[in-house]
């Protein structure tokens, strides 16, 4: 605590020395600018910064030759290399810069038009307080921003909140908790990384597509409801929370019902992830996850898309919709134990509508669709079991072959026949403590 005290003091004394500096620099960027195009004060902050590291204008030599700079490095110096103190010291100090011009700096334009600044910026002990456990962060290694969505369509239990830790998922985590008013249960999902100017953007934009492909791991493993709300980055990390930046859209999830969860539940889910993430199975499943997570005008536009998924899934050239039926329904009984009669029907006559609609015979109207659930839990189940098998296009046909193996088995009367001498289907079998239930709860 004493060393911390001590950065504190000397840091200080130099954001009041850059402030000091900043001042009698200002109008030498903002002389340059017309009255038409003011600045707001943050982008002039950043262009004084800018002059300053490279030269156009005296300043940057003044703070590095500064008492207070020279103390600091080498209070730093015992943690980390001086080239890492120097960088670690001027970002910290361009950021408390940046954030009060954020805060403290409009812009205001006189009755004849001349514009200034409505009051002068000048060091703000808050914003350093802020800023100052950022430092600390980093000079202690610890990570620095935190990105975070909360997942919709999933609802905590809640004894499951008390005592909830967090859940690795390669790089971020999950975790149970409830909204600031304590009203509203979510499922977080979390990455904490170091900042760096350098890298900041792109780390963002990663995180966020990271993000979108859990939510893609979730429409399989719960279903296409689940959504995320929130994407935004906190910087610093600490007691004292910055505002935070959205950086992406939500994601919407595809209606209104919502699956009940517990820290049980999501470290199954986790170990579906870990399947998902880096598995082989993203080209062969292309059209069938494009179809699942579709958002449909009606009825009979979600029965064509789960038909195509369907038949993206265990269909091939020359396919019809018997075969198909017979391949769904053997399929999911020996992996979920479904009653293949049930399975069987409900694939042909989704086929037989989806005809019938697509050549204009007959509407959606004509039809009753309420099994439509059940056809979305079919492909949804049947892509998690391409996940956790490692289906690929080099293998899906080996895997089809299998299944009509068993099927020519089971129509001689051999009912008995053993799955698991199918090597495919075996590589499935033996992961299937992995694979989601039909609620997925």
């Amino acid at each position: 605590m004493e060393l911390e005290a001590g950065l504190r003091i000397q840091l200080m004394a130099l954001s009041e020395l850059t402030f000091d500096i900043y001042d009698s620099c200002e109008e030498a960027v903002l002389g340059s600018y017309a009255d038409y195009e003011f600045p707001g004060q943050s982008e002039l902050v950043a262009e004084v910064w800018h002059e300053w590291s490279t030269g156009g204008i005296e300043g940057m030599d003044e703070i590095k030759e500064s008492a207070e700079y020279t103390q600091l490095i080498e209070s730093l110096a015992a943690k980390m290399s001086a080239d890492s103190a120097a960088s670690c010291v001027m970002e910290f100090l361009r950021a408390v810069l940046l954030e009060t011009a954020k805060v403290n700096g409009e812009a205001l334009q006189d009755e004849y038009g001349k514009w200034s600044f409505k009051q002068q910026l000048s060091f703000r002990l808050d914003t350093f307080e802020t800023l100052f456990q950022f430092f600390m962060d980093a000079y202690d290694s610890e990570p620095t921003t935190r990105i975070a969505g909360n997942v919709t369509g999933l609802e905590p239990m809640a004894e499951s909140l008390d005592g909830a830790s967090s859940i690795p998922l390669d790089g971020i985590s999950m975790k149970l908790s409830t909204s600031a008013s304590g009203s509203k249960k979510f499922v977080t999902v979390t990455r904490e990384f170091r900042f760096s100017p350098q890298t900041d953007q792109d780390a963002s934009s990663k995180t966020a597509r990271l993000f979108e492909r859990i939510v893609t791991a979730m429409h399989v493993y719960y279903g296409p409801h689940i959504g995320m709300i929130g994407i935004e980055k906190r910087l610093p990390l600490g007691k004292s929370q910055f505002p935070s930046t959205r950086i992406a859209n939500g994601i919407p999830g595809l209606g209104n019902r919502s699956t009940r969860t517990s820290q049980t539940a999501l470290r199954r889910f986790a170990g579906f992830w870990h399947s998902f993430g880096d598995g082989p199975s993203w080209q062969v499943l292309s059209i069938p996850l494009e179809r699942l997570q579709r958002f449909p005008r009606s009825p009979e536009d979600r029965l064509i898309d789960l038909v195509i998924a369907s038949d993206a899934l265990l269909g091939d050239e020359g396919t019809g919709a018997e075969k198909l039926s017979l391949r769904f329904a053997t399929f999911m009984q020996v992996l979920f134990g479904k009653d293949t009669k049930l399975t069987s029907e409900m694939v042909r006559a989704s086929y037989r509508a989806r005809n019938k609609i697509v050549h204009g015979e007959k509407t959606g109207r004509d039809f009753d669709l309420r099994y439509l659930p059940d056809l979305e839990n079919l492909v949804r189940l049947t892509i998690a079991a391409f996940v956790c098998g490692r289906i690929t296009e080099k293998n899906r046909p080996k895997l089809l072959s299998e299944i009509d193996a068993i099927i020519l088995q089971r129509l001689k009367g051999n009912l008995e026949v053993d799955p698991s001498s199918c090597p495919t289907m075996a590589g499935i079998l033996q992961e299937r403590q992995l694979l989601p239930t039909e609620d997925g709860s």
